[in-house]
């Protein structure tokens, strides 16, 4: 028996309503619907959503290891502006000054924005430590922003392809 993935269904469905005469309005109500039904299942799914069992004790036990381990990553979190990385153990090694900057290590930016990725799940998620702190979420923000203007951006890429086409990638959407 053919089995389809689960994310072809919307994408037969919107090509069925236009082969069959729907209009583009009533296609594009539908796939932002879709899309917003599955960014909020994706968004539970990584957060618990809003039947988190706050009394369950498995529950308990791994919002207790989510918070340690952010409150770890938190702590031991760069924060100054004229800083070269995130976390020193993930060196971003760059060359200041240059018109671009080189990344020695591109698998040390995946795993800054898998760090990125532990925190902001912490930070949305009920019964952590942090959940919606405020600092928090601005140390989160910027240290984005940062990644952003500085090793993530529009450039030659160096080292590993993986890193810079799928590992980063699929942390961010994380």
């Amino acid at each position: 028996m053919l089995q389809f993935k689960t994310g072809w269904l919307p994408a037969v469905l919107l090509v069925s309503i236009l082969l069959l005469g729907g209009s583009c309005k009533e296609v594009n109500d539908m796939a932002l619907n879709d899309f917003e039904i599955i960014e909020q299942r994706f968004y539970d799914f990584l957060t618990g959503g809003p039947s988190l069992n706050l009394r369950d004790s498995q529950v308990i036990t791994r919002l207790e290891e989510l918070t340690g381990t952010a409150t770890e990553y938190w702590q031991s979190m760069e924060k100054s502006h004229d800083r070269t990385s995130i976390w020193s153990d993930l060196s971003l090694s760059f060359y200041a000054g240059e018109q671009f900057r080189r990344v020695e290590a591109p698998y040390e930016m995946t795993n800054t924005y898998l760090r990125l990725g532990v925190l902001s799940r912490a930070y949305k998620t009920r019964g952590t430590g942090v959940y919606l702190n405020q600092e928090l979420g601005s140390d989160i923000v910027n240290a984005l922003i940062w990644m952003s203007d500085n090793i993530y951006y529009e450039k030659e890429a160096s080292g590993n392809w993986w890193d810079w086409e799928i590992g980063t990638p699929l942390r961010l959407i994380d």
